[in-house]
């Protein structure tokens, strides 16, 4: 039927009146959009909290496994700042800055502070949520839509400069949306990267990955791509590649907006040598027992940066190694158990996980992922290799057990 003169005009504006009608007010007034000349800006750089790597004012993210070393990348970050030392093995001026950390996953007493203390951290510069109050002073479950309290503790720590969201996810979860619509995700990401640029702090989203092995590094992180797109650098932390070093690991970009060079860092996590161990011993554990300050020695290590490299994230998540790292994790537990009382030579290590089901290229790799929990490894004059936990001079060997 053909239209008269005017019709789809008139049906236009009927439309239009339709939604202006409905358009949210204020004040009596209809909503409206302010737009802005850009002639009315001045260009700025990008601020950096670590130049090159980690901006101010923007949400950036840390993926990878767990045990891959996350949370070792921002703690280091928090206890070079906390000293006013340049971060990630670059050169800078740094300026001293704190930290607020969300984490639940790492306990604080037995997990963070010792960690942050190995890494010569001054703890009264970094915070962490201990919980959430209402306006009765009655604990209540936080999560990333309570975008206003972490603004107010912003406000009353001005210089807080990294924020740390430990995983993402655990605290995404508690707002109800579902992070794998990225409509959703927005709605709670959007107003957090708002916070980051008013506030001028950093905050980084530490991730885990899915399980999907062939796909693209970026489509690894688990959750909408929402995630890496709301972010300005997103960074894959996992262990090198499969022909080098056992116990290197890397810092590879996923996604950069605003890095010229898409440059890679390697470093290795390592125990603390046996003098910087006395001193934070000496110095923060004195309230414990001797047993217990043992127990403490042996679970510190630090960060040891190596440099840049030119790995790529996508090649690096296809190595073995990475396939691999299940059978690793569980040949470590193994491992652990097995060493826990007493040190044994490689020998008898090998056999013992033959028997379990491991090879000896596993039982190789367990020991890299154990020395950050104080694996340590000597050889005795001129004979083989033996392993343990502690310091080696306590050990007992498994030879010398009494009958």
């Amino acid at each position: 039927m053909k239209q008269p003169p005017g019709a789809l005009e008139a049906a236009r504006k009927r439309e239009q009146a339709k939604r202006a009608a409905q358009t949210p007010s204020a004040n009596g007034k209809h909503a409206r959009l302010i737009l802005q000349r850009l002639d009315a800006l001045k260009p700025q750089p990008v601020r950096y909290l670590v130049p090159g790597f980690i901006p101010l004012a923007k949400l950036c993210m840390l993926a990878g496994d767990g045990d891959g070393g996350k949370s070792s990348i921002t703690n280091s970050i928090a206890a070079d700042h906390s000293r006013a030392r340049p971060a990630l093995g670059q050169h800078y001026t740094a300026a001293e800055h704190e930290t607020l950390f969300f984490s639940c996953e790492d306990d604080p007493e037995d997990t963070m502070v010792p960690r942050l203390l190995a890494l010569g951290a001054d703890l009264a510069k970094i915070h962490r949520l201990k919980t959430a109050v209402n306006s009765d002073g009655k604990p209540m479950p936080f999560s990333l839509s309570d975008v206003d309290l972490v603004d107010a503790s912003l406000e009353a720590h001005p210089k807080i400069r990294m924020v740390v969201i430990d995983p993402v996810g655990a605290y995404m979860g508690r707002t109800g949306r579902d992070d794998y619509k990225d409509s959703e995700l927005r709605t709670v990401l959007d107003p957090l990267a708002e916070l980051a640029g008013r506030r001028n702090v950093a905050i980084i989203l530490i991730k885990h990955l899915n399980k999907a092995s062939s796909a693209s590094a970026r489509h690894r992180i688990s959750g909408s791509t929402g995630y890496v797109n709301a972010c300005r650098q997103v960074f894959l932390v996992a262990l090198a590649p499969e022909d080098s070093e056992e116990d290197r690991r890397v810092m590879l970009p996923i996604k950069s907006n605003l890095m010229k060079e898409r440059r890679g860092l390697a470093f290795r996590l390592s125990a603390l040598p046996d003098g910087d161990a006395q001193r934070v011993i000496e110095q923060h554990a004195q309230h414990l027992s001797p047993a217990d300050r043992q127990r403490l020695r042996d679970q510190l290590f630090g960060v040891k940066w190596l440099g840049t490299t030119d790995d790529n994230a996508d090649a690096v998540l296809n190595d073995n190694r990475q396939k691999s790292r299940p059978k690793i994790k569980q040949c470590a537990d193994w491992l652990r158990a097995f060493l826990a009382d007493h040190a044994y030579p490689s020998k008898e290590i090998e056999e013992a996980a033959a028997k379990e089901g491991f090879s000896r290229d596993d039982v190789f790799r367990a020991k890299a992922a154990l020395k950050t929990a104080g694996l340590r490894n000597r050889k005795r004059g001129m004979g083989e290799w033996w392993s343990g936990f502690g310091d080696p001079d306590n050990w007992q060997y498994r030879a010398e057990i009494p009958e």
